[in-house]
């Protein structure tokens, strides 16, 4: 079944500052108020608000997940399911595992200090593959979209080419002018920095050679023909140990975490006395 769903405003800034009862988002006459959201929202990562508050669709998406949250809750308390036996147990369970990991998370944070930096420096040493920037080159392409007429095309690839070869520094302005990629056109081609397993196989093949400020002979796809220009070549390169340093550092916390919380299982795990049946 379908059921109607209305939701109102664009992101989640656009309810700061509304009363708590404001009404959010409505399904099948049950509201979601602004105060549920906040609520909700808070609980969400930094990155994940950030989302909230930036992207429409990001925003209308989670309105609509907590909604139908609330909802299908709502009618299951309806009908009691809350008091038989298997949700009883499912809760009962849940509980448990929340805090059996909260106390083992609390019991085992790491060290004061740690890691050190030269444990930072040893771990970024032996995982530098981890840290590799693909290489990447900045190009800009004029494209001439295939039509019904394979001699209308071979004429106007064979035009434009010509006027390549006459003015290879206009690339720019003869993109504006003929190239049938609305986007990259209307800023002189450009594509921008791409790395090298964004691009389609065929035209990494036919620029693989090219060096900056070389612009490739036509290049026939199943869409139409493209004409690359290299603006400039970036080579595979390492990430500097400062730009990692913090992912570094939690992947050790992390590592000592776990390792931690199975040694402390297993020691508390011998220390179970079983009682003989007399």
């Amino acid at each position: 079944c379908v059921m109607p769903f209305t939701t109102q405003a664009a992101v989640l800034s656009d309810w700061q500052d509304q009363p708590e009862d404001a009404v959010v988002a409505t399904i099948l006459k049950q509201n979601v108020t602004w105060s549920t959201l906040r609520l909700a929202a808070s609980e969400a990562s930094e990155a994940d608000r950030l989302a909230l508050n930036e992207d429409p669709e990001i925003f209308s998406s989670y309105v609509k997940k907590l909604a139908l949250r609330q909802y299908i809750i709502k009618q299951a308390q309806n009908i009691k399911l809350d008091e038989t036996s298997l949700v009883e147990s499912a809760v009962r369970e849940a509980y448990d595992k929340a805090m059996i990991a909260q106390w083992l998370d609390f019991a085992t944070q790491p060290e004061e200090g740690f890691p050190s930096q030269q444990q930072v420096n040893t771990a970024y040493e032996e995982n530098k593959q981890q840290f590799i920037v693909p290489s990447r080159v900045n190009l800009s392409q004029l494209f001439l979209l295939h039509s019904d007429d394979k001699q209308v095309d071979a004429a106007r690839v064979e035009k434009v080419l010509n006027e390549i070869k006459a003015n290879p520094n206009g690339f720019a302005e003869l993109s504006k002018i003929h190239s049938d990629h609305a986007e990259s056109a209307a800023n002189g081609g450009s594509l921008g920095w791409l790395q090298v397993d964004q691009i389609q196989p065929d035209i990494l093949k036919a620029i693989g050679n090219l060096k900056a400020g070389q612009i490739s002979n036509p290049i026939n796809t199943d869409k139409g023909s493209h004409f690359i220009l290299v603006n400039s070549i970036a080579p595979a390169s390492v990430k500097p140990i400062e730009d990692v340093t913090d992912a570094i550092v939690q992947a050790l916390q992390n590592q000592q975490q776990q390792e931690k919380q199975q040694q402390m299982i297993s020691q508390l795990f011998v220390l179970v006395d079983i009682n003989s049946v007399d």
